[in-house]
């Protein structure tokens, strides 16, 4: 990257990390994405794809910083330096659908989720109520039945 023109790092003045904390960083992104994909309430899932988003930030950083992805890939195999600027459009992509997946999530669990734990409360204090009415009303019955008769 810093020997290309025109390529300027969207991390601001990240060092490349060297092959073998890639290595680390892709099983920690594997292992996030695992935990990611398993969970199925959505407050979890929402401190996930923090975690993710940062986790990504720092990686990216590393992939696109000089002496990253791209010198290694322009040193080694100049033919395939398509394919790194591929993968680094690539990366700016999963940070907007992160970013708009973070929202949808949070929009979703202070908008329709909130309203359905707001909806359901309402309903069971108006249940407690009907059956406390409905057992005073049966002791009223019974009470002045009974003690009327006797």
């Amino acid at each position: 990257m810093a020997n290309r023109p025109g390529r300027t790092p969207s991390h601001g003045n990240p060092v490349a990390a060297s092959p073998t904390q890639i290595a680390e960083e892709h099983r920690r992104l594997r292992e996030l994405l695992a935990r990611i994909e398993t969970t199925r309430e959505l407050k979890p899932l929402l401190e996930l794809l923090g975690e993710l988003h940062a986790e990504l930030e720092e990686h990216f950083a590393h992939e696109e910083a000089a002496g990253g992805l791209e010198d290694v890939v322009d040193d080694a195999a100049p033919h395939l330096l398509e394919q790194v600027e591929g993968l680094f459009e690539e990366h700016r992509y999963c940070l907007r659908e992160l970013d708009r997946l973070r929202e949808l999530a949070r929009s979703t669990l202070e908008g329709p989720v909130a309203e359905v734990i707001e909806g359901v409360a309402g309903l069971c204090h108006t249940l407690h109520e009907h059956e406390a009415v409905e057992t005073e009303l049966l002791s009223s019955a019974l009470y002045d039945e009974i003690g009327g008769s006797g």
